[in-house]
Parts: C-alpha cells; structure tokens; sequence
C-alpha cells in the first residue's frame, strides 16, 4: 500500500541534513511498529522517497516523503508506543468479502487487509482508509521529536506516480532574520507604508521584460531567465493566500522573532528547479541592495504537482498548456 506524508521540520532541526532525515524517518517507522516494504535482492532497502530535499538552515510546513507499506502495516508488538488506548486496525480475508473494522488495544494482533480482485490493491471505504492513515499518523508522532512531526497522512492509488517526479512548484515565505536587522539593512520594518512600498517594488521587479539569473549547478553555471518561473510573489500576506487559493490560515498563529519579507511560489521539479534563494538575490540586486545569505530565514509552506503534468515538459502561466497546481497533499484519484 502507497502512503503521501505530509511533515513539518522546524526548529533547530533545520540543520540536519537530508541523508539524517532519511535515516530519521526510517528509524520512526520501525519505532512506530509500521511496516515498510523492502525492495529485492541482495541489498534490501525500505521503498521510501522524498519530493524534494530541503537545503540546510530551511525550515517547512509542507515536505513531503511516499512510502510503500506491507500489507499487514503495523507490527503485532511496537515498542515506544504509549499504553493504553484502542485504535481501529482493518481485518478481513484475502478471498474478497467485505472488510471490517474493530476497535482493539495495541497489544491485540493487527488483522489482515483485505486484498480486492482487480489488480491486487486493498479496498477500503473512505471512513476505514481515514481511520487508517489517522493512525499511521499517530503512531508516527508518539515516537517522533517535536520539531519533526506528520500533518497529514493519503493512501495513494498503486498506480500512483511518486512526489519526486510528479513535483511542478513551491511556495515560500522569506523572512528577515532580527538579530541582523539594522539601518543598513535596506529594509524600514517599522514604516506603516512598509508592506505597500515593497508591493511596489515587486511590481516594478516582475514588469521587467526578463530577469536574468545565473543558476550554478555542480558541473557548470548559466545564465536563464526565471521571469515566467515566478507565478506569483507578494508581500501581502492576505494577497499571497488569495492568489494561491491554498490554506494557509496557520500563517495567522506563526510566532516567530523573524521579520517577513515576501511570499513567492516558483518552479520546482526535476527538469527545471528555482531556488528561492536566487530569486532573493535577484530581488536585491534590481533594489540596490547586496544579498547576504544568512541574513534571511526560508519557510517552505508547500509543495505542489501541476494536473496538466506532461514527463519532461516545464509549464508555467504563459506557456501554450498552463500549469494547474494543486497541493501534493491531495488525494490523487486511481
């Protein structure tokens, strides 16, 4: 069974690398007693992947790792779960039938899923494949640190393309950091007319006729223009959530020292990927500015596939099929 789980990494876990999440994350399934399928031969390793690595020093409320469970999915006995309590497990027969659901302890032995004819995949009715991912969501917070902690969990169809290859766009908050606010910064926080006198700004920015950045990769450097590849960047918060049409209300409960700058939602994916960090940069320099890199903090808010999804084609607003984005987090229909 295909699971999409949906994380946040805050804190001072923004500076563990990729490779320790990876390893984290397998260490959280084996103490949750979830059971993660393994690839074959003579090297097994857990079928596990992430859309897109998140740099160090980034923090996100919306990354985003597809696992590939066992049929059985929970082990009979975990260790570092809490006592006590009940949770719904699925049992039924591998020879069709309807598939039940009861309410046991976490020491009664988990059933069976229950496998349909068509093709192999495990049906469940909408309340049970909730009741399900609610508690693969659970287990995986009982055992997991409080900067690192699973949204939300979807059953993916088994025909179901994985996050890294289907990933079309990004959204960001960009802050500026306190500690290294001062009056050469170039930035008047206290100013009434701050929020609309960068709206200004980044109008003027996006109207050029193109923005040219040099994007550095490990064997070489060009020069591309990223104009088409920012869909959308706005100071305003309300703006930015109207624009995007995405839920973002938690923004409104976001305590943190930091000071913010802009929202921005680019390109993002295998075939062509924008960093915010370059158009951080680029902003700078049209205002004048130099662009120090650890004077800013970037908060990943969201990860999204593009429905119009075409292997090896980038679209964005102005090209013949445009981008139609959606959260990666939505179910995808099988």
């Amino acid at each position: 069974m295909k699971f999409r789980i949906k994380f946040m990494k805050t804190g001072s876990m923004k500076f563990i690398g990729h490779l320790d999440v990876m390893r984290y994350f397998q260490k959280v399934f084996r103490r949750a007693g979830i059971i993660v399928k393994l690839t074959e031969g003579f090297s097994p390793h857990p079928i596990m992947s992430f859309a897109s690595p998140l740099g160090i020093g980034l923090t996100t409320e919306g990354d985003y790792l597809d696992v590939t469970l066992t049929d059985e999915i929970f082990e009979e006995d975990s260790t570092g779960i809490a006592e006590g309590g009940s949770d719904t497990f699925i049992s039924a027969t591998k020879e069709g039938g309807s598939v039940e659901t009861a309410s046991a302890s976490e020491e009664d032995v988990v059933g069976e899923e229950s496998v349909s004819e068509e093709g192999g995949s495990i049906f469940l009715s909408p309340e049970e494949e909730k009741a399900l991912t609610d508690k693969i969501r659970e287990r995986m917070n009982q055992v997991s640190h409080d900067e690192i902690r699973v949204l939300e969990v979807v059953r993916l169809p088994e025909t179901a393309k994985n996050s890294m290859s289907i990933l079309a766009s990004c959204d960001y908050m960009v802050f500026f950091k306190e500690d290294k606010l001062n009056e050469n910064c170039g930035f008047d926080f206290k100013s009434d007319s701050f929020v609309s006198d960068l709206e200004v700004k980044i109008k003027e920015y996006l109207e050029q006729p193109c923005i040219n950045v040099t994007k550095k990769t490990k064997k070489s450097e060009k020069v591309i223009d990223i104009k088409d590849n920012i869909y959308i960047m706005t100071a305003s918060k309300e703006k930015f959530i109207e624009e995007t049409g995405a839920n973002y209300g938690f923004l409104e409960e976001k305590e943190t020292p930091d000071l913010p700058l802009f929202f921005v939602r680019l390109t993002a994916g295998s075939v062509l990927n924008i960093k915010p960090e370059i158009v951080i940069e680029s902003f700078l320099k049209f205002m004048g500015l130099e662009y120090e890199e650890f004077d800013y903090h970037i908060h990943r808010l969201d990860m999204l596939r593009d429905l119009n999804f075409v292997k090896g084609e980038v679209h964005t607003l102005n090209t013949e099929i445009k981008c139609d984005l959606v959260s990666l987090g939505e179910p995808e229909k099988g």
